[in-house]
């Protein structure tokens, strides 16, 4: 069903999005990161991917206490996260999705999803 090209790490610090001006040395370290990220768009380019698995980690922003998944996968068609003025709106594979999801309750994960959500910025940083 799927090949895996690569693997990517990637902080999901805001300032990889609000790019804040603080001073000369620390937007120069801005810029390196950004380097970084793009090298990375570059190297999935070139290998012509057309799907990510993007694992994020929340901070009680796209879930609360009363509902807190230790895992939980998207499954839906579609999402979207916003970060103070960036938004990106986000496709889904849900073929491959419910693959993955079915693949892992027959193996016995108790894995949660979800059809509908919105993203918050630390599964969303890389992708702007």
């Amino acid at each position: 069903m799927a090949k895996n090209v690569g693997a990517y790490m990637s902080s999901h610090a805001p300032q990889i999005i609000l790019q804040p001006r603080v001073s000369d040395e620390y937007i120069a370290q801005l810029a390196k990161v950004q380097g970084a990220l793009m090298s990375v768009v570059e190297r999935m380019r070139k290998k012509n991917v057309d799907t990510l698995i993007v694992f994020g980690s929340d901070h009680v922003e796209t879930f609360f206490l009363d509902n807190y998944p230790q895992m939980l996968l998207f499954i839906g068609e579609s999402s979207s996260a916003k970060f103070v003025d960036k938004e990106v709106s986000i496709q889904n594979d849900t073929e491959l999705a419910l693959h993955l999801l079915y693949n892992l309750l027959d193996q016995g994960f108790d894995v949660c999803f979800s059809q509908e959500m919105r993203l918050a910025h630390p599964f969303a940083s890389p992708l702007y």
